[in-house]
């Protein structure tokens, strides 16, 4: 089956199938602020990723630090949101990798430590956001497209 269209004022014909909706809807996604999602916990990069996909394509989610690292560089996010506690390399280290090699992406640190130690050492490794879990559904995309300077 073919659709026809008219694209500045030529006709054009496309074959109409499966493949072509995916593409489409994928490049109107390309359009929205890429993000990498980042926590131990499925669960909760679920409710993330729920949260976050009006307004953000979420191109990865990864369950520690290593794979958060090697998601990055190789996805190229606009935005990280990544817990701090998590199994082998933390938070902190996987945003100090991710940063030395991607600077001008965003980190947001999303946890349930909400202590000045935890903060200071946000700020030394050069996040640009923190937010508290239990704040998350108020606070975390408001931050990101503040960050991004986007109006939702």
């Amino acid at each position: 089956m073919f659709a026809r269209l008219s694209i500045a004022g030529k006709l054009v014909l496309l074959k109409v199938s499966r493949t072509i909706d995916t593409s489409f809807r994928s490049s109107q996604r390309a359009a929205l602020p890429r993000v990498v999602l980042a926590d131990d916990d499925l669960v909760m990069l679920k409710k993330i990723q729920e949260l976050l996909q009006s307004e953000f394509e979420v191109v990865g989610m990864v369950p520690d630090g290593q794979a958060l690292v090697e998601a990055a560089l190789r996805l190229k996010p606009e935005v990280i949101v990544s817990d701090i506690s998590m199994p082998g390399l933390n938070g902190f280290e996987a945003a100090r990798r991710i940063l030395d090699s991607l600077p001008r992406t965003k980190v947001v640190f999303l946890t349930m430590h909400g202590g000045n130690e935890y903060r200071r050492e946000a700020r030394i490794v050069g996040a640009a956001g923190y937010v508290l879990k239990h704040a998350a559904r108020e606070e975390l995309k408001l931050m990101l497209l503040s960050l991004l300077d986007i109006t939702s």
